[in-house]
């Protein structure tokens, strides 16, 4: 059986972004069951040399993956302008609505037709909302399946709302048309597979099937040992890139409402904990950096082998304050036995999570100062957690733990 396997933007790679590390556990699972895959890879031009660098600095890991391929190719585009003025957004909405809110599809569908028509698959994997509106536009009449990140319309809004600027009626425009195009390629999908099961409910009301609901997975790391203690001063660790909207907004919040209150009532530790930041700061905003640099964090920049900043039982907070999707850092946390410390619109979606058991999972920001500092000061309570996080990772989030899903979906797909 042969897989068109369709993404864009990233490696397939387990460290690189929380997207790429979706597609990375699709791409695994439909490697193990013996699918043939040949990827078509979709990269901005603007992303494309980061990405390609990236993947030769990581060359055992890339030559890993293509050699679990039957062919693989990178189709890099350059990113249209939308229309500018009110008259010419509203024409382009009414005639045009795929072109105005993802405008690289039409230069993307020739080609991609073209590589559908030659390899003939039995089936297409579409990551994200990119490649499932190419997949639906190319009309290709082929079984495919969209595997669902988030709703691009509804970051467009946080986005906007969070930056203070008004929601004006082009913007409002462009929303809907968002909205209207990812609508469409739910329904046009064979299937649609997500990690959240929030939006499977709100997937469900569209789909012509119901949504499957597959978690992110990721290979186990190192067994953490029974005689393994908590370290002192614990590390609250914010993992992720400081351009996604959801890192970007959450710790932009834990600086405003939590990490002062937090440190105050540390005072009297002997030991208070220390802020660290993983994940690419390069083109982070100038204003959050100068909040991170005056509160004394630890800036690591990416780190490839998570293994040598999680140290097991530190805490390791989510503090994105919206329900948009996949929370792909939550099974990354737990394999590395992390003590998440997260609010409850973050892990909405997260069927896995139990607060108290192997997470803390807070109503609010407001709450984070008293829990942290409990934890800061509770060794014992904090190896407890990070204990049954990693159970649940070795349970929910390995790709063996989920193959029989993946199996079962694309059995009823072709």
């Amino acid at each position: 059986m042969n897989c068109l396997f369709v993404f864009n933007n990233s490696p397939l790679s387990p460290n690189y972004s929380g997207g790429a590390s979706r597609c990375l556990g699709s791409f695994l699972a439909l490697s193990k069951l013996g699918i043939g895959l040949n990827v078509v890879r979709l990269l901005e031009e603007r992303v494309a040399q980061r990405v390609l660098t990236y993947e030769a600095e990581q060359h055992d890991e890339t030559a890993l993956i293509r050699g679990k391929t039957q062919s693989w190719a990178d189709v890099v585009y350059s990113q249209p302008d939308r229309p500018r003025t009110r008259l010419d957004i509203i024409r382009k909405a009414a005639l045009d609505p795929v072109g105005l809110a993802f405008p690289e599809v039409a230069s993307l569908g020739p080609e991609f037709r073209e590589t559908c028509g030659r390899i003939g698959p039995d089936f297409i994997w579409a990551e994200w909302t990119l490649c499932a509106t190419l997949t639906y536009t190319s009309d290709l009449k082929v079984p495919w399946v969209y595997s669902h990140h988030d709703w691009i319309y509804r970051i467009y809004q946080v986005r906007r709302n969070a930056s203070s600027q008004p929601l004006y009626f082009t913007d409002r425009i462009l929303s809907s048309t968002m909205r209207r195009v990812e609508t469409q390629a739910v329904k046009r999908s064979t299937v649609v597979v997500t990690g959240s099961a929030t939006e499977a409910a709100e997937l469900d009301q569209i789909a012509s099937l119901p949504a499957r609901i597959i978690p992110t997975t990721y290979t186990p790391g190192p067994h953490v040992q029974g005689s393994r203690r908590a370290n002192q001063p614990v590390r609250i660790i914010h993992l992720g890139g400081l351009t996604t909207t959801a890192n970007h907004l959450g710790l932009t919040a834990y600086l405003r409402d939590v990490h002062q209150p937090l440190m105050q009532r540390c005072e009297d530790l002997r030991d208070r904990p220390q802020l660290f930041v993983v994940g690419e700061a390069k083109n982070a905003k100038e204003a959050l950096l100068a909040q991170l640099r005056s509160v004394g964090a630890t800036l690591t920049g990416p780190v490839y082998d998570l293994g040598t900043i999680l140290r097991p039982f530190d805490i390791a907070i989510i503090p994105y304050e919206f329900d948009t999707g996949t929370r792909t850092k939550l099974p990354l946390l737990f394999n590395h036995a992390q003590v998440v410390v997260t609010t409850q619109a973050a892990v909405a979606g997260s069927a896995e999570v139990m607060s108290g058991g192997n997470c803390v999972v807070l109503p609010s920001l407001c709450d984070f100062p008293d829990a942290l500092a409990a934890l800061a000061d509770d060794p014992t309570e904090r190896e407890r957690i990070g204990r049954k996080a990693r159970e649940t990772f070795e349970r929910c989030f390995t790709v063996d733990s989920q193959l029989n899903l993946f199996d079962d979906m694309v059995s009823k797909v072709v």
